[in-house]
């Protein structure tokens, strides 16, 4: 089971320097950023069980999306231009929030939290590849000094971001549930296998269209 966390936007703390800015994407203390060689384990589930939970949901796995980007800023002779330089996201599992019930620690159970992780990283990939179509389109920006067109370009470049990743957040959150819904938790086993098998896939190959046909 998975827990839909609000999508986490990065922290703007830009600081304007040969008119370039940066912000950075955020994660919390002891938060665990997705990679290819590192794998879920039960201590990573720290969080305490909820106690609304119904008894059937023995384990929830709190994942969330992590972005900044970087803009430029061109001033000179009453122009000014902006440019998206690079947009960065990761995929960060909360340990804080995320639990399981004691008694239901089992490998088949780790393997379907896991298989959570990873649909929240195919969808890291699909943030990536929408977003940088934003990088390095040039547009007007309006200011009459520094900070002025800073301003303005720092709220629309985090507008036309944000934009692109709120679709994608609710794409996550439907294939989530999509995720539970037809292996019913796990418990189907060949259900979960084909998951599993369409997940892989889309981790190997870097790209999130291996389980689009499972959202239909």
């Amino acid at each position: 089971m998975a827990r839909a966390i609000l999508l986490i936007l990065s922290v703007l703390a830009a600081s304007l320097g040969l008119g370039l800015a940066q912000a950075e994407p955020v994660s919390r203390p002891g938060d665990l950023v997705w990679a290819a060689d590192v794998r879920l384990r039960w201590d990573d589930f720290q969080g305490p069980v909820d106690p609304t939970a119904a008894p059937r949901r023995v384990a929830m796995t709190a994942a969330s999306l992590s972005w900044g980007y970087g803009y430029g800023l061109e001033r000179g002779d009453g122009r000014c231009f902006y440019r998206i330089t690079n947009v960065d996201v990761q995929a960060i599992f909360n340990r804080q929030d995320s639990w399981a019930r004691p008694g239901h620690r089992t490998d088949r159970v780790l393997e379907h939290e896991q298989g959570h992780f990873d649909i929240t990283q195919l969808f890291k990939l699909k943030l990536e590849e929408l977003t940088g179509e934003l990088i390095g389109v040039r547009h007007a920006c309006e200011g009459d000094s520094v900070d002025e067109a800073s301003d303005f370009t720092e709220q629309a470049a985090r507008r036309a971001v944000s934009g692109v990743a709120d679709e994608i957040w609710l794409e996550h959150v439907a294939a989530q549930e999509a995720y539970d819904e037809q292996t019913h938790h796990g418990t189907v086993r060949d259900v979960q296998s084909a998951w599993l098998e369409a997940i892989e896939r889309g981790v190997d190959e870097g790209t999130w269209r291996s389980i689009a046909d499972r959202l239909d």
